[in-house]
């Protein structure tokens, strides 16, 4: 097995500059286009059983930014419909950056669940997570060891403990 990202940078320079165009025109909701050939690098083909995707690391579906979050549930939506037409059983895709918000990542993913019935979404999750600042001083950094089981708890419980997800912990 190998693993790919589904899009490139081209696809991420588009959004970029889709972001700052609603922003200039005080836009807070846009409809994205698809995938175009030279923004992916994954395409169909005998070779697609071997290959694990990977979704776009700069999506942040949990953002507090409105246009940022709604764009990114665009994105996502538009590589895993890709990844889909490619005929891809197994996608990666980066878990929350934000704990504030998990519910609406859990949600995302609920739809993304819907409408990928045969592929199987593995989140990228770490297994630990510091609360706090990070210094020289180990006394100064608290651990919080249930931290991240209770955001995945909420992400599969929203997703109604999906056979088709699973987590990929991370050791950060």
């Amino acid at each position: 097995m190998i693993t790919g990202r589904i899009s490139n940078s081209r696809f991420h320079k588009r959004i970029l500059q889709t972001i700052k165009q609603a922003r200039s025109e005080q836009r807070q909701h846009i409809h994205l286009e698809g995938l175009a050939a030279d923004e992916v690098n994954v395409t169909p083909g005998p070779h697609i059983s071997g290959v694990i995707a990977l979704v776009s690391p700069w999506i942040e579906i949990e953002s507090s930014d409105p246009l940022v979050a709604h764009i990114s549930k665009q994105v996502l939506d538009i590589e895993l419909a890709y990844a889909a037409f490619c005929g891809l059983g197994h996608v990666v895709v980066p878990g929350p950056k934000v704990r504030s918000d998990v519910a609406a990542y859990a949600q995302a993913i609920s739809t993304a669940l819907a409408h990928s019935t045969y592929m199987q979404i593995l989140i990228q999750f770490p297994i630990d997570e510091w609360v706090g600042a990070k210094d020289d001083m180990a006394e100064n950094i608290l651990y919080d060891p249930l931290s991240a089981w209770d955001a995945w708890n909420t992400i599969r419980t929203v997703c109604r403990y999906s056979t088709q997800l699973a987590i990929g912990a991370l050791k950060s």
